[in-house]
């Protein structure tokens, strides 16, 4: 019995001491895995090729000479309206981001307490939780990468020769982003069944 509790003890200091090498080694891990997977990803991106410039061009001569001063006048509202919604968008992703990478400076702070309880039966699953949590933390990546390619493929498949119907869909495809990228941390978690 003595040696049985050496033993935990042993491995329990083994892991305190090397926690956060063990905890950076968990995010390089990830981190490579992630790395490969977008390189993949956005090899098939390049594949579908990118934004055609020539819609723009098409709505320009859409609305040159065929509206009058209302309808441009409403044409530029509704500009005014979705450039706004673009504006609080691109706020709320770049704090989505920030978020992401406090959580992550959280979990490295923390990373010794969970680590202590690997040697213990009862408590064990505190830290194998731990280490899926940092997992599925460091995959995001990937999700997030996902969302904004199939965010610009809907955005470039939008008709821009009806120029107010194409701004309206443009606002909701990034609504829909934001609603999504507040989504990943579950998605990711639900993936590695971390809790």
């Amino acid at each position: 019995m003595f040696f049985k509790y050496l033993f935990k003890a042993c491995i329990a200091v083994f892991l305190l001491s090397n926690v956060f090498v063990i905890v950076n080694g968990v995010f390089d891990i990830s981190a490579v895995l992630v790395q490969g997977v977008v390189t993949q990803f956005g090899a098939t991106q390049n594949e579908l090729g990118g934004y055609d410039y020539s819609l723009l061009q098409a709505m320009y001569d859409n609305v040159d000479g065929q509206f009058n001063i209302g309808a441009l006048f409403l044409m530029f509202l509704t500009g005014l309206i979705v450039r706004l919604i673009m504006f609080a968008v691109n706020i709320i992703v770049f704090i989505i981001l920030i978020g992401r990478f406090m959580e992550m400076y959280v979990y490295c702070s923390i990373a010794p307490i969970p680590f202590a309880t690997f040697a213990n039966r009862e408590w064990g699953a505190i830290g194998t939780n731990y280490v899926k949590n940092i997992v599925a933390l460091t995959f995001q990546a990937f999700f997030i990468m996902v969302l904004v390619s199939i965010y610009g493929i809907m955005v470039s498949a939008v008709d821009f020769t009806d120029v107010l119907g194409s701004l309206a869909m443009s606002a909701c495809f990034a609504i829909c982003l934001c609603m999504m990228l507040f989504k990943t941390s579950a998605i990711s978690k639900s993936i590695f069944t971390a809790h």
